[in-house]
Protein backbone atom coordinates (compact mmCIF):
# COMPACT_ATOMS: atom_id res chain seq x y z
CA UNK A 1 0.00 0.00 0.00
CA UNK A 2 1.27 3.71 -0.42
CA UNK A 3 1.97 5.84 1.85
CA UNK A 4 2.26 9.92 1.43
CA UNK A 5 4.81 12.10 3.31
CA UNK A 6 3.99 15.47 3.86
CA UNK A 7 6.95 17.26 5.19
CA UNK A 8 8.87 14.78 7.31
CA UNK A 9 5.81 13.18 8.29
CA UNK A 10 3.77 10.33 6.70
CA UNK A 11 -0.07 11.05 6.60
CA UNK A 12 -2.15 9.00 8.70
CA UNK A 13 -5.53 9.66 7.21
CA UNK A 14 -7.09 7.26 4.66
CA UNK A 15 -6.57 7.99 1.06
CA UNK A 16 -6.77 7.33 -2.86
CA UNK A 17 -4.26 9.12 -4.76
CA UNK A 18 -4.30 9.18 -8.96
CA UNK A 19 -1.13 10.27 -10.46
CA UNK A 20 -1.86 11.14 -14.11
CA UNK A 21 0.34 10.99 -17.36
CA UNK A 22 2.03 7.39 -16.58
CA UNK A 23 2.84 4.91 -19.15
CA UNK A 24 2.16 1.27 -19.05
CA UNK A 25 5.71 0.26 -18.90
CA UNK A 26 6.43 2.95 -16.20
CA UNK A 27 3.42 1.26 -13.75
CA UNK A 28 5.21 -1.94 -14.52
CA UNK A 29 7.58 -0.74 -12.61
CA UNK A 30 6.18 0.76 -10.01
CA UNK A 31 3.73 -2.35 -9.43
CA UNK A 32 6.72 -4.26 -8.50
CA UNK A 33 6.89 -1.98 -5.20
CA UNK A 34 3.80 -1.03 -5.04
CA UNK A 35 1.48 -4.43 -5.63
CA UNK A 36 -1.89 -2.31 -4.74
CA UNK A 37 -1.28 -0.01 -7.38
CA UNK A 38 -3.67 0.25 -10.42
CA UNK A 39 -3.39 1.44 -14.16
CA UNK A 40 -6.09 2.59 -16.06
CA UNK A 41 -6.14 4.94 -19.02
CA UNK A 42 -3.17 6.68 -18.07
CA UNK A 43 -3.41 7.09 -13.98
CA UNK A 44 -1.74 5.23 -11.30
CA UNK A 45 -4.59 4.74 -8.54
CA UNK A 46 -2.71 4.12 -5.04
CA UNK A 47 -4.63 3.67 -1.80
CA UNK A 48 -3.28 3.92 1.97
CA UNK A 49 -2.39 1.63 4.06
CA UNK A 50 -4.92 -0.96 5.18
CA UNK A 51 -5.08 -1.41 8.91
CA UNK A 52 -3.85 -4.62 10.66
CA UNK A 53 -7.41 -5.81 10.74
CA UNK A 54 -8.16 -5.42 7.24
CA UNK A 55 -4.89 -6.96 6.08
CA UNK A 56 -6.01 -9.88 8.84
CA UNK A 57 -9.31 -10.02 7.03
CA UNK A 58 -7.63 -10.85 3.21
CA UNK A 59 -5.22 -13.59 4.66
CA UNK A 60 -7.80 -15.31 5.83
CA UNK A 61 -10.58 -15.43 3.23
CA UNK A 62 -7.55 -15.97 0.86
CA UNK A 63 -6.52 -18.97 3.33
CA UNK A 64 -9.97 -20.31 3.36
CA UNK A 65 -11.06 -19.74 -1.03
CA UNK A 66 -7.72 -21.11 -1.40
CA UNK A 67 -8.19 -24.19 0.84
CA UNK A 68 -11.45 -24.91 -0.06
CA UNK A 69 -10.45 -24.61 -4.15
CA UNK A 70 -7.32 -26.73 -3.77
CA UNK A 71 -9.37 -29.81 -2.17
CA UNK A 72 -11.63 -29.61 -4.76
CA UNK A 73 -9.15 -28.91 -7.95
CA UNK A 74 -11.32 -26.75 -10.44
CA UNK A 75 -9.37 -23.34 -9.25
CA UNK A 76 -6.47 -21.08 -8.99
CA UNK A 77 -6.83 -18.94 -6.36
CA UNK A 78 -4.35 -16.14 -6.79
CA UNK A 79 -2.29 -13.92 -4.05
CA UNK A 80 -3.72 -10.94 -3.25
CA UNK A 81 -2.83 -7.66 -5.30
CA UNK A 82 -1.99 -10.17 -8.38
CA UNK A 83 -2.96 -8.06 -11.08
CA UNK A 84 -5.91 -8.50 -13.62
CA UNK A 85 -5.51 -7.44 -17.34
CA UNK A 86 -9.10 -5.75 -18.57
CA UNK A 87 -10.07 -6.13 -21.82
CA UNK A 88 -9.71 -2.47 -21.78
CA UNK A 89 -5.94 -2.50 -20.79
CA UNK A 90 -6.90 -1.29 -17.92
CA UNK A 91 -4.68 -3.05 -14.56
CA UNK A 92 -6.58 -4.02 -11.63
CA UNK A 93 -5.16 -5.72 -7.93
CA UNK A 94 -8.09 -6.77 -6.72
CA UNK A 95 -7.77 -8.38 -3.00
CA UNK A 96 -8.72 -12.01 -4.30
CA UNK A 97 -9.10 -13.40 -8.00
CA UNK A 98 -10.03 -16.76 -8.92
CA UNK A 99 -9.77 -18.68 -12.10
CA UNK A 100 -11.40 -21.85 -13.43
CA UNK A 101 -9.14 -24.35 -14.37
CA UNK A 102 -10.44 -26.46 -17.18
CA UNK A 103 -10.27 -30.36 -16.81
CA UNK A 104 -8.87 -31.05 -20.15
CA UNK A 105 -5.50 -29.28 -19.82
CA UNK A 106 -5.67 -28.81 -16.24
CA UNK A 107 -5.11 -25.18 -17.20
CA UNK A 108 -6.68 -21.77 -16.36
CA UNK A 109 -9.25 -21.55 -18.99
CA UNK A 110 -8.08 -18.15 -19.30
CA UNK A 111 -6.30 -14.87 -18.02
CA UNK A 112 -9.65 -12.87 -16.60
CA UNK A 113 -10.79 -13.92 -13.13
CA UNK A 114 -14.27 -15.61 -12.89
CA UNK A 115 -14.43 -14.72 -9.51
CA UNK A 116 -12.87 -11.43 -7.47
CA UNK A 117 -12.87 -10.25 -4.25
CA UNK A 118 -12.61 -6.62 -3.16
CA UNK A 119 -12.07 -5.25 0.04
CA UNK A 120 -14.36 -1.94 0.89
CA UNK A 121 -12.43 1.05 2.72
CA UNK A 122 -12.85 4.14 3.91
CA UNK A 123 -10.80 5.22 1.20
CA UNK A 124 -11.75 3.23 -1.24
CA UNK A 125 -15.43 3.26 -0.94
CA UNK A 126 -16.30 5.76 -3.69
CA UNK A 127 -13.68 4.16 -6.05
CA UNK A 128 -14.46 0.81 -5.64
CA UNK A 129 -18.19 0.96 -5.35
CA UNK A 130 -18.45 3.36 -8.28
CA UNK A 131 -15.80 3.59 -11.38
CA UNK A 132 -13.83 0.16 -11.00
CA UNK A 133 -17.22 -1.45 -10.46
CA UNK A 134 -18.93 -0.03 -13.68
CA UNK A 135 -15.36 -1.70 -15.15
CA UNK A 136 -16.06 -4.83 -14.24
CA UNK A 137 -19.52 -5.08 -15.26
CA UNK A 138 -18.40 -3.85 -18.15
CA UNK A 139 -15.85 -6.89 -18.06
CA UNK A 140 -18.45 -9.22 -18.13
CA UNK A 141 -16.43 -10.25 -14.84
CA UNK A 142 -19.20 -13.59 -13.61
CA UNK A 143 -19.16 -12.73 -10.09
CA UNK A 144 -17.41 -9.97 -7.30
CA UNK A 145 -17.86 -9.80 -4.18
CA UNK A 146 -17.16 -6.34 -2.24
CA UNK A 147 -16.46 -7.17 0.93
CA UNK A 148 -16.94 -4.13 3.27
CA UNK A 149 -16.13 -4.79 6.88
CA UNK A 150 -17.04 -0.87 8.25
CA UNK A 151 -20.54 -1.45 7.30
CA UNK A 152 -20.42 -5.31 7.89
CA UNK A 153 -22.07 -6.20 4.42
CA UNK A 154 -20.93 -8.22 1.32
CA UNK A 155 -22.17 -6.78 -1.41
CA UNK A 156 -22.40 -9.34 -4.61
CA UNK A 157 -22.62 -8.96 -8.41
CA UNK A 158 -23.56 -12.11 -10.32
CA UNK A 159 -23.74 -12.25 -13.90
CA UNK A 160 -26.91 -13.52 -14.83
CA UNK A 161 -28.56 -13.81 -18.65
CA UNK A 162 -25.74 -10.84 -19.33
CA UNK A 163 -26.55 -8.48 -16.55
CA UNK A 164 -25.26 -8.39 -13.69
CA UNK A 165 -28.05 -8.57 -10.19
CA UNK A 166 -26.62 -7.33 -7.41
CA UNK A 167 -27.33 -8.69 -3.63
CA UNK A 168 -26.12 -7.37 -0.11
CA UNK A 169 -25.90 -9.62 2.77
CA UNK A 170 -25.37 -8.96 6.53
CA UNK A 171 -25.14 -12.23 7.73
CA UNK A 172 -26.14 -15.77 7.25
CA UNK A 173 -24.96 -18.67 4.64
CA UNK A 174 -23.49 -16.56 1.43
CA UNK A 175 -23.15 -19.34 -2.00
CA UNK A 176 -20.43 -18.43 -4.50
CA UNK A 177 -21.61 -18.61 -7.96
CA UNK A 178 -18.04 -19.10 -9.57
CA UNK A 179 -17.04 -21.72 -7.28
CA UNK A 180 -20.32 -23.95 -6.14
CA UNK A 181 -18.32 -25.87 -3.29
CA UNK A 182 -17.69 -22.47 -1.81
CA UNK A 183 -20.01 -20.57 1.12
CA UNK A 184 -19.61 -19.27 4.06
CA UNK A 185 -21.26 -17.87 7.38
CA UNK A 186 -20.83 -14.34 6.85
CA UNK A 187 -21.09 -13.67 9.95
CA UNK A 188 -17.64 -15.48 10.39
CA UNK A 189 -16.00 -12.35 8.75
CA UNK A 190 -17.00 -9.84 11.47
CA UNK A 191 -15.39 -12.07 14.34
CA UNK A 192 -12.63 -10.72 16.32
CA UNK A 193 -10.39 -13.07 16.15
CA UNK A 194 -11.44 -14.39 13.00
CA UNK A 195 -12.35 -18.16 13.46
CA UNK A 196 -9.80 -20.80 12.50
CA UNK A 197 -9.46 -21.65 8.94
CA UNK A 198 -9.30 -25.05 8.94
CA UNK A 199 -12.51 -25.29 11.26
CA UNK A 200 -14.15 -23.43 8.49
CA UNK A 201 -13.00 -25.09 5.88
CA UNK A 202 -13.74 -28.43 7.43
CA UNK A 203 -17.18 -26.97 7.78
CA UNK A 204 -17.78 -26.01 3.59
CA UNK A 205 -16.92 -29.05 2.74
Amino acid sequence: MAEIILGQKPLLKPFLARIYGVTYNEFVEWHAVEASAEWLDGQVVLESLWDESAICLVNWLYDLIRGVCQSAGRNQVLSPHSLQSLRSGRQFSPAISVRRISPQSNETTGQRADWIVELVTQANRPYCLGEKRDYYRAEKIPEIWYVDPDRRMVIVDHLQGGEHQRATINTGMLNSTAVPEFWLDVDWLWQSPLPPVDKCKSAIL
